[in-house]
């Protein structure tokens, strides 16, 4: 039953366009195609086969980890058992079902790091302490990447109300449809808006990087990967808030209202991914280090997470046309914007000046400061089609003659 479900590999684009029309200030036509179904059965299929495991995980680390805390068999069970296991699951599923686009490959990097980063919480006691006031409780807390919010006198999970739902869905509605008319506009470009020797998959060391043409090309993916991140990761909460619980926002429009590296990357950027770093990884580091070797440990980590997350989508098992990444590239993106806070904290005298200008401008000028680099995050989405292979679940435009 389940091998039928993943029997359309989601490889080649074999949608029927539903609407051709020209436009005024571009010669030939364009046809718009619709979503592909199938694309988001496959994902649900896969989302709900995780969060089963993770409930099993979350379970046996409430009384193994969070029952047993601070003893020397719950580290050596954590880190010699739970978080190598949860790590090495996703592979044999890939095979199994011969998965082969690379959306759905991505999202089996999920369950590995719910767990992994979780149970480090639980064995260094930094989890949001409502969640442990039952089994009931930490098991629901492990079925969502997002945090719920939390009621402190119930220690239940909040309610969505309807204003919040409607927030809620006309957000993801926008964002949805923002990604599909990005990406129609990136492919048509092919990805460069301005012509450039760039390799994007490629650490590419070169002083083109700090070109106009690079940084222009990079502002433009980094635009287009927040707009899908921001569709995968509302998503991933979606089912969260139809059950009526409500979750916190991941994405609080970073691009265009963050006023320094810090705000971005710590109130502003995938919030869902800083919560899970700041529990699982600054706050037991903060236990035995400084603050600001915490924070490079978190850096780190969040390379890391994203590096497995490589392994995970780029895993080959004989299909063609294999891409191999050049692994550590995104490590070292988030260890250069460590620099880059580190550099912000030493200096923020400085800068005073920037408080006249106007939040977009100076929002504008901190993604500059990552942008040189930013290929080594995205560029690898380009040279081995994960966008395109994204675009199977969003309308698309493409230009047909």
């Amino acid at each position: 039953m389940l091998e039928s479900i993943f029997a359309d590999k989601l490889i080649d684009d074999d949608r029927e366009a539903v609407l051709t029309f020209s436009l005024p200030a571009m010669e030939g036509t364009f046809a718009l195609y619709p979503p592909k179904l199938i694309f988001w059965v496959q994902l649900l299929v896969l989302f709900f086969l995780q969060t089963f495991t993770q409930m099993l995980y979350a379970a046996f680390i409430y009384k193994f980890i969070v029952k047993q805390r601070r003893t020397s068999s719950a580290y050596l069970l954590g880190f010699g058992f739970i978080i190598p296991s949860a790590l090495s699951a996703p592979y044999p599923i890939l095979e199994y079902f011969l998965i082969q686009n690379k959306t759905l490959k991505l999202s089996m990097g999920t369950m590995p790091l719910i767990v992994a980063f979780r149970c480090i919480e639980a064995m260094f006691d930094t989890s949001p302490h409502s969640v442990e006031e039952s089994l009931w409780n930490y098991v629901t807390y492990y079925t969502s990447l997002s945090h719920f919010e939390w009621d402190p006198k119930t220690k239940t999970r909040r309610r969505c109300t309807a204003s919040d739902f409607g927030a809620i869905f006309w957000r993801l509605l926008c964002h949805f449809h923002l990604a599909g008319l990005m990406l129609s506009l990136a492919m048509h470009f092919n990805y460069q808006l301005l012509p450039t020797n760039v390799n994007l998959h490629e650490y590419n060391l070169t002083w083109e990087l700090f070109s106009p043409a690079h940084l222009v090309n990079a502002y433009m993916l980094a635009v287009l990967a927040f707009f899908m991140l921001a569709v995968g990761f509302e998503m991933a909460s979606f089912g969260d808030n139809l059950k009526g619980f409500l979750t916190k926002q991941p994405f609080y429009n970073p691009l265009f209202t963050s006023r320094s590296p810090s705000e971005f990357w710590g109130r502003k950027w995938n919030m869902t991914i800083h919560r899970l770093l700041k529990h699982g990884a600054y706050m037991p580091a903060r236990q035995y280090l400084s603050m600001h070797m915490s924070y490079f440990v978190t850096f780190l980590a969040s390379g890391l997470l994203h590096d497995y997350s490589w392994t995970v989508m780029y895993y080959q098992y004989g299909e063609p046309l294999a891409y191999h990444p050049a692994f550590f590239k995104t490590t070292a993106f988030f260890l250069w914007n460590y620099i880059l806070m580190a550099i912000e904290h030493e200096t923020q005298h400085m800068w005073g000046f920037s408080k006249r200008l106007p939040t977009v401008v100076v929002s504008t000028l901190v993604v500059l400061t990552a942008l040189p680099f930013s290929h080594w995050y995205t560029g690898d989405w380009v040279a081995s089609n994960y966008f395109s292979e994204f675009a199977m679940g969003l309308w698309f435009i493409r230009k047909v003659a």
